[in-house]
């Protein structure tokens, strides 16, 4: 019988043995154990939610919490021309460089001379799941501005009704995603900056579209700003710190727009508040144990399933290799592989893949890499 077919106490007794034999077998595991004292003090009802998400990332500060694979430069000895190689490894950043680089974006956006971001202002996301997304959008609640994460893939014409009427006053795009963003651009009066992720100041294509970009926007007659998120980080640290709850912090008060995918009709925004987002963080799914998750997540962020996964596995101080394609579980240590139909020929049974507490558990083997620390 398959595991989707066990009498739920039989699931349940497999998973406890198999969770009892990683405890003891595998180091990653073990590590990636969830706090009791943790679980316990994002719960009391009285905490605001930026005071939540931050206390999540003090208590687990040296712990990896994202991962993006790895990359090399090589340049064409001919045209001189730059590009990124991928490597069968992940980079990852901790709780704490993550949580660092958050209040860094949140202190800028805060303090940028001309366009500075209040809490309550809409910010608008565009782009696959990754690291700096994922960095931009704790930024907002950080900051107190609102998410409106736009679903990566969809043409201009899509977007910009949702722009439209979401009024961001600030756009944060993928560098291969900017041509959309620049058509979308071209009618939100609201937005005064766009912050542009993904973007490796070493990579030709991506100079190229950025200084493109810029171009278009000159040609455009608009003055919107056009920044890396790298750069923004950087200024930020020489900046003062923002409180650690955002004035205006409220049970009610409107934390994420997220906009259906409108295959069945106009997109419609449902409004997210932060009593809502704070339940996410404390209790995503309703009475599963607590254990140790290490997720790969290629799901977008535009998503309540990507989002929901990425919360879950933050909450319990797990780790969350992040992918632009779902492949990438071939080069990755994982317990909970979160997956929709269409892809679950990227998760094949072989030697080196066990089945783990959730799903499918591949340490590092021929042809794989585990996560490792960046620095």
């Amino acid at each position: 019988m398959s595991r989707s077919h066990l009498p739920a106490d039989e699931l349940d007794a497999r998973t406890d043995r198999r969770s009892t034999h990683l405890y003891a077998t595998d180091a990653q595991f073990r590590d990636a154990a969830p706090l009791d004292a943790v679980a316990e003090a994002i719960r009391r009802p009285d905490l605001p939610l930026a005071d939540l998400v931050a206390t999540v990332m003090e208590a687990y500060a040296d712990r990896p919490a994202l991962g993006e694979r790895a990359t090399e430069q090589v340049t064409d000895p001919e045209t001189g021309r730059t590009t990124l190689r991928l490597l069968q490894r992940f980079d990852t950043l901790t709780y704490s460089e993550l949580w660092e680089r958050v209040g860094a974006v949140a202190s800028e956006w805060r303090h940028h001379p001309e366009q500075a971001l209040g809490p309550g202002d809409f910010v608008a996301l565009l782009g696959p799941t990754s690291a700096e997304y994922t960095v931009a959008d704790l930024a907002c609640v950080r900051s107190g501005a609102v998410s409106v994460p736009l679903q990566s893939g969809a043409p201009a014409a899509h977007l910009a009704p949702i722009v439209e009427q979401a009024g961001p006053r600030l756009l944060v795009v993928d560098v291969d995603q900017l041509d959309v963003a620049l058509k979308v651009a071209a009618n939100a009066p609201s937005l005064g900056r766009i912050v542009v992720i993904g973007h490796r100041p070493e990579a030709t294509a991506h100079q190229e579209k950025l200084e493109s970009a810029r171009a278009r926007l000159a040609a455009q007659g608009r003055t919107v700003a056009l920044d890396a998120l790298a750069s923004i980080v950087e200024r930020g640290r020489a900046l003062p710190s923002l409180p650690r709850v955002p004035d205006g912090s409220a049970a009610d008060a409107l934390s994420a727009l997220i906009y259906t995918s409108g295959s069945t009709g106009t997109p419609k925004g449902a409004m997210y508040t932060e009593r809502l987002v704070r339940q996410f963080w404390v209790d995503f799914v309703p009475g599963q144990a607590a254990r140790p998750s290490i997720m790969l997540n290629y799901l977008p962020l535009s998503h309540m399933m990507g989002r929901g996964g990425a919360v879950r596995d933050a909450r319990q101080g797990g780790a969350s290799p992040v992918s632009r394609r779902p492949e990438t579980c071939r080069h990755s240590s994982r317990t909970s592989p979160w997956s929709v139909p269409p892809n679950s020929s990227w998760f094949p049974a072989s030697p080196t893949c066990s089945s783990s507490t959730t799903g499918r558990s591949c340490p590092a083997g021929p042809g794989q890499a585990a996560m490792r620390p960046s620095r």
